[in-house]
C-alpha cells in the first residue's frame, strides 16, 4: 500500500497540538495525559512535545505529538494502534483513506475518525 499518496483531509473535529506535523493523524490540544503508550507503540511517529525534546528530555513533558505521518504499512498500523489504545482518545485521524478508515472500524475505533459520521445519541 502506498501511504505517500495524499488523500483529502476533513476538518479536524478538535484543535491539534501546534508542534505536530501537518497531516491526517494528530494529537488533540490539551488532551494528552503523557501516559507514554502512544510513543511506545509508534516510536517513529509519536514523540514528546517539542519543548521537552529541546530541553534534552529533562523535566516533565506536556504532551505527545505526531512527528511523522505514516510512510509504511508498519507505521500506519502502529499509528492506528497508538490511537486505538490511547487511554483518553488524544490521537485522531482526519484523513479519508478508505483502508485506514476500514482498519479503525475493524478495531472498533470509528469514533477516532473525523471523516466518519458518528451515531447520534
Amino acid at each position: 500500500m502506498d501511504h505517500s499518496r495524499h488523500y483529502p483531509l476533513v476538518r479536524p473535529r478538535y484543535p491539534r497540538e501546534p508542534d505536530s506535523v501537518p497531516g491526517p493523524f494528530y494529537v488533540c490540544l490539551d488532551v494528552c495525559l503523557t501516559c507514554a503508550l502512544p510513543g511506545e507503540v509508534a516510536p517513529q511517529n509519536i514523540q514528546w512535545d517539542e519543548k521537552f525534546q529541546s530541553l534534552g528530555c529533562t523535566g516533565c513533558s506536556q504532551h505527545c505529538r505526531v512527528v511523522k505521518q505514516p510512510g509504511t504499512d508498519k507505521e500506519l498500523e502502529d499509528l492506528i494502534h497508538a490511537a486505538h489504545f490511547s487511554c483518553v482518545a488524544a490521537i485522531r485521524y482526519c484523513g479519508t483513506d478508505e483502508y485506514t478508515l476500514m482498519r479503525f472500524q475493524e478495531l472498533g475505533g470509528s469514533c477516532l475518525c473525523d471523516a466518519l459520521k458518528q451515531a447520534e445519541g
